[in-house]
């Protein structure tokens, strides 16, 4: 059970790296079996959709702002959106707001990745629409973590 507006730490000891995820939602009551993954990066995007599959979900994965709008349009139906912030063209929170805008969609939960956590104040996460945060790197545990598991 994941308590909504708590900040969790994890240790990665392989890696010697300390991961904190804050998440706004809780995803106890949330089954995610399709996950829209959208990721610039083709390594990163490739990874994710294994580790993603690997733990039973059906991943649909764009790579682009854009083209995840038209995966959505298309009739994708995912439990949750998994986005990158930073991507060229339309970034993370432009397709954010595109789909809490769309009463279609608006009610997807929404988690953001970034490199940088310094890129949100964890107190205005939920203010812009943002479900969860998932730093990079992480870990399986943390990425569990995120999708309720």
């Amino acid at each position: 059970m994941v308590i909504p507006n708590q900040t969790f730490r994890t240790y990665n000891a392989e890696c010697k790296v300390s991961i904190v995820i804050y998440m706004s939602i809780e995803q106890a009551d949330i089954v995610v079996s399709h996950i829209l993954l959208v990721e610039d990066n083709p390594e990163m995007r490739m990874m994710l959709c294994d580790l993603l599959q690997w733990g039973g979900h059906s991943v649909t994965a764009e790579r682009s702002g854009e083209d995840a709008l038209a995966a959505l349009a298309g009739g994708a139906q995912p439990d949750m959106i998994i986005s990158d912030l930073k991507m060229p063209g339309m970034d993370g929170l432009e397709l954010l707001q595109h789909v809490r805008q769309n009463q279609e969609w608006a009610h997807i939960p929404f988690i953001m990745m970034s490199g940088n956590l310094s890129d949100f104040q964890s107190d205005h996460v939920s203010d812009l629409g943002i479900d969860g945060l998932l730093p990079k790197p992480f870990d399986l545990e943390t990425l569990n973590r995120v999708l309720g598991g």
